[in-house]
Order: C-alpha cells, then sequence, then structure tokens
C-alpha cells in the first residue's frame, strides 16, 4: 500500500507547479526515489500532462567524472539538451546514498561539465521548477536520526501551511526590502553588504522543498568583513570544517577552511563571479528548527542565516554570474544581531519589528 504521504507529496509538487493538461514535466531523479518518481508520473497522467522521466544510477555520477574524456566533458547529451527544450514543468528529486562518490573527484574536471552544462540549465531558469531530495538513511544519519524521525521531519517541512507563512513574513519582506545597509553581527562575524534598490523576496512559493526563506542579493561590491561559520558547510561531497571568509569591495580576498583547503580554492577559481556573494538570505519555515547537515533543509531553518557565493538570483536584481551557487548557513540563535540602517531588525534568531 502506497504512503500516504508520498501521495499527498506528489500531489503537493504538481499543485504548486500547476501542472495543467497538456504540460510536458521534465523528471530527474536517482533510483532512490522510485517511490515518489512512481505517484508523480500517476498524478502528471491524471492532470492530462505528460511526464518524461530521467533516472539515473548513483554511480553513474561518479563513473561519468572518472572515466569521461574532453570529448564527453565538452558535449552536453543532445538527448538531455532536447527534452529541456521541450519541458515545460521541471522536477528534480535528489535522493543519494553516498555523500562521498565525488569527494576525491579532480573539481577542475567537475568545472570543465558545469562550464558544458551551464548554457542548458541556465534555460531552467525560465522553467517553472521544484527541487527536493527524498528521505532515506543517508540523510537520516547525516541528520543525527534514525530513518523514522527523519520521515517525519521530513513531511512535516514539506507540509507547512505556505499561505500562512506568507501572510506572518510578507510585512518583514516589506520592511527589509526598504533597507539600503545591513550589517550582520556575532562574536566572529563582522560583515556589510548594502541593497541599493533591490528587494528582499518571500520564498514560500514552493521553488523547492522544503520551503521557507528571506533572501536577497547584495549589491555586488558592496559586500565587506568577515564570516565564520561554526558548522561544516558542504560543496560537491567536499566538507569545510571551521570555514572563515573575508571580503572586500565585494570580493572574497581571504577563506580558510581546516580540512579541504585545496578544493576550496579550486572552487573559488572556478570563474570571477566564484569569489562574490550571490546571496543572503534567513530561515523562515516553522517546522525546522534543529541543523540538519544538509543545506536544503539548514538554510531554511528558523533562526539561521546563509549566504551563498556565486551565481545570483535574477529575481531578486543580482548580476552576478557563476557556475557556483555555494550556500553556507550559520546559526544566529546564541549572539547573533542584524543592524539595518542603524536599526537592529534581526537579534538571536528572531525578527524584531
Amino acid at each position: 500500500m502506497p504512503d500516504p504521504r508520498i501521495e499527498q507529496f506528489a500531489q503537493t509538487i504538481c499543485k504548486s507547479l500547476d501542472i495543467v493538461e497538456d504540460d510536458i514535466v521534465l523528471i530527474t531523479s536517482t533510483e532512490g526515489a522510485a517511490s515518489l518518481i512512481l505517484e508523480l508520473q500517476k498524478e502528471i497522467l491524471k492532470r492530462s500532462a505528460y511526464p518524461i522521466i530521467r533516472i539515473s544510477l548513483e554511480q553513474m555520477r561518479y563513473n561519468f567524472y572518472k572515466y569521461a574524456q574532453d570529448k564527453h566533458l565538452n558535449q552536453f547529451p543532445p538527448g538531455f539538451a532536447k527534452e529541456i527544450e521541450m519541458a515545460t514543468k521541471v522536477i528534480s528529486i535528489e535522493s543519494a546514498n553516498n555523500p562521498n562518490q565525488i569527494k576525491k573527484i579532480d573539481q577542475n574536471k567537475i568545472n570543465q561539465w558545469k562550464h558544458t552544462a551551464g548554457p542548458y540549465y541556465r534555460k531552467l531558469d525560465f522553467i517553472p521548477t521544484v527541487v527536493s531530495i527524498f528521505p532515506n538513511i543517508r540523510y537520516a544519519d547525516q541528520a543525527g536520526m534514525n530513518l523514522e524521525e527523519y520521515e517525519k521531519l521530513f513531511f512535516d517541512a514539506v507540509s507547512i501551511d505556505m499561505e500562512k507563512l506568507y501572510e506572518k513574513y510578507h510585512p518583514i519582506e516589506e520592511m527589509l526590502s526598504r533597507g539600503k545597509r545591513f550589517e550582520i553581527k556575532t562574536s566572529n562575524t563582522d560583515l556589510i553588504f548594502e541593497l541599493g534598490d533591490r528587494n528582499f523576496t518571500l520564498h514560500s512559493l514552493l521553488v523547492n522543498f522544503p520551503d521557507g526563506e528571506l533572501f536577497c542579493s547584495p549589491v555586488e561590491n558592496s559586500v565587506n568583513g568577515y564570516i565564520r561559520f561554526e558548522q561544516p558547510q558542504s560543496y560537491s561531497g567536499k566538507i569545510f570544517q571551521n570555514l572563515s571568509l573575508e571580503f572586500r569591495n565585494g570580493e572574497v580576498t581571504q577563506i580558510c577552511s581546516e580540512t579541504n583547503m585545496d578544493a576550496l580554492q579550486k572552487l573559488l577559481k572556478t570563474d570571477p563571479g566564484a569569489k562574490r556573494l550571490g546571496e543572503f538570505g534567513f530561515g523562515i519555515n516553522p517546522a525546522l528548527k534543529n541543523l540538519t547537515n544538509d543545506i536544503l533543509f539548514d538554510e531554511k531553518v528558523t533562526g539561521t542565516i546563509h549566504i551563498a557565493l556565486g551565481d545570483a538570483y535574477v529575481e531578486a536584481g543580482g548580476t552576478n554570474r557563476s557556475l557556483i551557487h555555494f550556500d553556507m548557513v550559520k546559526d544566529m540563535r546564541g549572539d547573533g544581531v542584524i543592524i539595518m540602517d542603524g536599526r537592529v531588525v534581526y537579534r538571536e534568531g528572531n525578527f524584531v519589528i
């Protein structure tokens, strides 16, 4: 008997994307999410739309980076390119069992492929898309939970009432959007950026699951100061412990990690935009209260902020372009303070209005 929570999740995804008759829905995933993919297929067909399902085996990503020649790294698959061209809606579900699959792969090979794939994936910026994961033992273990506990957390987080969340935070979205200068301060952080004439955007609109964040793209050359992250941060299978960054006039001038420094340096050399800040955001999902070591969850945890090096959001007015988008989460519930135009608007993980 199908898990009713999975059925409901598939329905919620399709509803959020407003899948209608004759939509062509591209689904990308791995075999670990089979039960959700089957429910999505059923729901899309019920809506008289067309599912295109592209499932890859987890080992395939390692094989590609390990054995691909330059001609493979420089050629995007024509069939996949055609599917992207055809798609009117996109669903991407991650369900990896081994976070270390590409941990030891040369970052230069990854960057080479990203340069090739970038133009095709950028087309997805203009197609309604939902991104999520599917619970498994690896995610549960990563969060320090058993699978039952983690599944409850997951389905609670993706089932929050988005309309209520919007009603609660829309006034805060408007308030933040009136700001010009923001200062983020803790005992080990003093970071300043300007918003200019850009706005904060409230993500309670089901762009990814779980959702719930308020974010902006800072003016590119306005970021100055330093920030340190107590929690381990990760990107492309690499873990960075005690990560700290310093900015001057919008660019990273110093970066330090107790682990994987070589990989970190290569990441910053991906392209000129990799050293600039593409995003600053607040987590506001009421079902998420504890960090899980998964960025999809942790950037939505209430009481946290996150920044991202690299690609900025066009919808938020950002102009920084990069092949990377490296999110990093900081818990502000201890001594965190955010000052907007000289006034405290956020203290110890809560907005001050």
